[in-house]
């Protein structure tokens, strides 16, 4: 995999300006294969200036990809390419780019190599036979973009650098919470509202109270400490504001399995102290929650779904529950190797009778919506158990980097990444979009900084 050391920045020649503005051609044809929109040729300016500034500073490019992770716009109507995809594109290039011409890229090992290496395998296996190949290599070329960035995180971030990052995050996060709740008190609590990020909000949501609450448990009585409730109390609310029931579910999931987690390690006084303030602040949590209840008088979770004219409101879980037999059914299709990567979203070309569905206007196009569901279907048993083994390393990594941390700043990191890659797995057993767009950035983004913190011991 990609890497790179740190090196002193390298003096722009010549060559470097040449070189870069002839990439540029191969970021405007990136961006106009991910886009639908003829208009897409006026990012050219755009998409070269931020590059050529990004080669200047590589690190750089990472923050200004989780900025834009907040940020739920489409570059043009209807291209299907967000803020966050082209910044992507752009980080892997300056990223390329920039090893290129300093020569500083080598490969870079990691723990999780044979992992990621046997999940990209069996999704490339998938693709033989398929129904829509084209469709098949835009979602594996997602995937090895998505690894991209991952392998891009451990190779330009240093194990000092992670607090920098978190405390980034949670600030973004605190921003948007603050714009969502006032969009909930402007609406009288009657719609789900999520900033400026929009429906990825919530799943981006859970990782900034982990970090919150795993702040507040171990800082001592304190204005930091105070800020720090008044911090986790407003992103419960903005929680509250999104209605999501699976991010309520996989908030209250992954708080139990962190409190397992304090209390599997070895109990010492301090750690005591810390599991007994982690029960008490779980319980404010609730009472925040119930006092929101209490305010709004409207039900936790308000509609979600849509309206249909075959039988009024439909809910979401109706529509998940369809397509969760579907895939079902599909993966009996082929039980080894699935019905193929990316195939699902043209489910109809697999079952026909898939359209006379009534409620078809509203699963065409669709994912399971379920991680397991949805590997198990698209690459079969075998993709399953490779899926299975990446989130077992995944896991194993952040364990040990919480069950060795010594010092009290490292225990703190440790245990909010391993509970947020805790988060990434729990959900993934009854939702999920893991590998793709903003969640997958996001999943990357956390991932990358687990495997970092355990970079100078391996």
């Amino acid at each position: 995999m990609l890497a790179t050391e740190t090196h002193p920045q390298t003096r722009i020649n010549t060559s470097f300006l040449i070189t870069a503005i002839l990439f540029q051609i191969a970021v405007i044809v990136s961006i106009t294969f991910f886009s639908t929109d003829p208009n897409s040729i006026y990012l050219v300016i755009p998409a070269a200036t931020v590059l050529i500034l990004l080669l200047f500073n590589v690190k750089l490019s990472i923050y200004m990809l989780i900025a834009t992770l907040f940020l739920n716009i489409f570059i043009f109507e209807n291209s299907g390419l967000k803020i966050a995809d082209a910044m992507l594109i752009l980080l892997i290039c300056s990223f390329l780019l920039y090893g290129l011409i300093s020569g500083s890229i080598r490969l870079y090992r990691t723990q999780l190599d044979t992992a990621v290496i046997a999940f990209l395998s069996v999704l490339g296996l998938s693709l033989f036979k398929v129904v829509d190949i084209s469709l098949g290599v835009k979602s594996f070329l997602r995937h090895v973009e998505l690894f991209a960035l991952f392998y891009i995180i451990v190779s330009l971030l240093q194990k000092s650098e992670i607090k920098k990052v978190l405390t980034f995050y949670l600030i973004l996060v605190l921003i948007n919470s603050l714009i969502s709740i006032s969009q909930f008190l402007q609406s009288g609590g009657r719609d789900r509202t999520f900033g400026l990020a929009g429906i990825p909000f919530a799943d981006l949501l859970i990782p900034a109270i982990v970090i919150a609450y795993i702040l507040i448990i171990f800082q001592n009585a304190g204005f930091n400490r105070r800020l720090l409730i008044i911090s986790f109390l407003i992103l419960i609310a903005a929680l509250y504001a999104t209605g999501t029931r699976g991010a309520f579910l996989s908030l209250v999931l992954t708080l139990l399995a962190m409190n397992i987690y304090l209390y599997r390690r070895r109990f010492t006084d301090s750690i005591r102290r810390v599991f007994k303030r982690s029960v008490g602040l779980m319980l404010v949590g609730a009472a925040t929650i119930a006092i929101l209840l209490q305010i709004s008088g409207k039900p936790m979770f308000r509609f979600h779904g849509f309206q249909s004219t075959y039988q009024g409101g439909v809910e979401t879980i109706e529509l998940r529950l369809i397509l969760w037999k579907t895939a079902w059914d599909s993966f009996w299709e082929n039980p080894m190797l699935g019905i193929g990567i990316g195939q699902f979203t043209k489910i109809e070309s697999v079952f026909p009778s898939f359209k006379k569905n009534p409620l078809y206007q509203f699963l065409s196009g669709s994912d399971p919506h379920l991680i397991l569901l949805s590997y198990l279907s698209a690459a079969g048993l075998i993709g399953l158990m490779a899926l299975l083994y990446f989130y077992y390393r995944i896991i194993r990594t952040a364990w040990i980097n919480f069950k060795e941390s010594s010092i009290e700043d490292d225990l703190k990191i440790s245990l909010v990444l391993l509970t947020i890659m805790s988060f990434v797995v729990i959900s993934s057993l009854y939702a999920g979009a893991w590998f793709w767009s903003v969640n997958g950035m996001e999943f990357m983004l956390f991932l990358g900084l687990s495997v970092v913190q355990s970079k100078q011991t391996f």
